[in-house]
């Protein structure tokens, strides 16, 4: 007679059971067919902005693995994306709010199935509202803001955008100028005493003009790497237009790398996560969105990427000293006096990369 397994044997057992079973339990109830193993999900992403560790988790759970495809630039994704049939090949993307509302207008995107959704309770209204047309269809990931990064070792603390538009002599080829359209435009108009969402030819002709003066002072056009060979890090460049937290990450490597909102404000902008319309695999795809906000793992992320969370339940589980960082949550006088790329239509924004090829010429 064959003898019984040993009790913690049998729990492991239990356990593993049970695992399989909750993992084909929640595959059913977002659609997956029935003896079909789980999809292998693309999602087209910035480099380095999404904890791998959370896929690994996602994977665990669930059993769907995500790939990310990384972009460097708006631009390269925008270039990406148009060389396929309605986003084919990707499953999910994240990118700005104004980038993904366009692809929203093109039928790119598909509708939220908020019902299957629960963890979108989480979301400050805010940041759900931020771009009202593209709620149906994304859900904000993070929020920041764009300033300038220096080197406070080095060079003196900068106040106003001028400073970086016309700068000290002593700072010529030490500057690089990031290597996005909306961003370069929309600072030249805000210090020119514009709106950043302008689309006034007189008033984008004057920003190109200090835009063009700009260019003999560069360095190059691009971003800086998080290491400690990164073009601020080695001091090969002193100062450069930067989002907040991509500075702070830097920040643990290189500690004299500083950042400032500008006097004359900035663009606040909020980063969404979408699935395609043409993805096979929407429903799992959802399901990683979903995933994403629950709070402990929507937590985690923030605190990797180091950017705001627009999910309140995680900051509840946040330190203080990540909630008082006035480089991640700036305090309202800096909001006040900031804008978000809200009114900037989908010509408006090819008007801006048109004109910025101008620079690279």
């Amino acid at each position: 007679m064959m003898e019984s397994p040993p009790m913690p044997v049998l729990r492991r057992l239990l356990c593993t059971c049970l695992a399989i079973l909750s993992i084909a339990a929640s595959s059913l109830a977002w659609g997956l067919p029935e003896g079909e193993g789980p999809p292998t999900l693309v999602l087209f992403n910035w480099e380095e902005y999404l904890d791998p560790d959370i896929l690994e988790k996602f994977h665990t759970e669930t059993g769907v693995r995500v790939v990310i495809r990384a972009y460097d630039t708006d631009e390269t994704k925008d270039h990406e994306l148009a060389a396929t049939q309605r986003g084919e090949g990707f499953d999910l993307i994240i990118g700005s709010g104004i980038s993904l509302r366009s692809l929203a207008e093109a039928g790119w995107l598909a509708e939220l199935p908020e019902a299957k959704m629960p963890q979108l309770v989480h979301l400050k209204e805010r940041w759900r509202a931020s771009y009202g047309s593209l709620r149906p269809y994304a859900v904000p990931y993070f929020w920041g803001t764009l300033g300038l990064a220096y080197r406070s070792d080095l060079v003196k603390r900068p106040e106003s955008w001028m400073d970086y538009f016309r700068p000290d002599p002593a700072l010529h080829g030490r500057l690089m100028l990031i290597d996005d359209s909306k961003d370069a435009i929309g600072a030249a108009l805000k210090v020119l005493g514009y709106s950043m969402n302008s689309v006034n030819p007189a008033e984008l002709g004057q920003a190109m003009e200090l835009l063009q003066g700009l260019k003999p002072h560069l360095r190059y056009i691009g971003y800086f790497d998080y290491t400690e060979e990164s073009s601020l890090g080695s001091g090969e460049v002193l100062l450069t237009m930067a989002y907040n937290g991509d500075v702070l990450t830097l920040q643990e490597h290189v500690p004299t790398v500083q950042y400032v909102v500008p006097k004359e404000g900035t663009n606040l902008w909020v980063d969404f996560i979408a699935v395609f319309d043409s993805s096979p695999n929407q429903a799992q795809a959802f399901r990683l969105i979903d995933f994403l906000n629950r709070p402990d793992i929507a937590a985690q992320n923030a605190g990797y990427v180091h950017y705001a969370t627009p999910n309140a339940a995680a900051e509840k589980l946040l330190g203080a000293e990540f909630l008082n960082d006035p480089i991640l949550y700036p305090p309202k006088e800096v909001l006040d006096r900031s804008e978000s790329y809200s009114d900037l239509s989908t010509l408006g924004a090819r008007q801006r990369t048109r004109l910025f090829s101008s620079l690279r010429d």
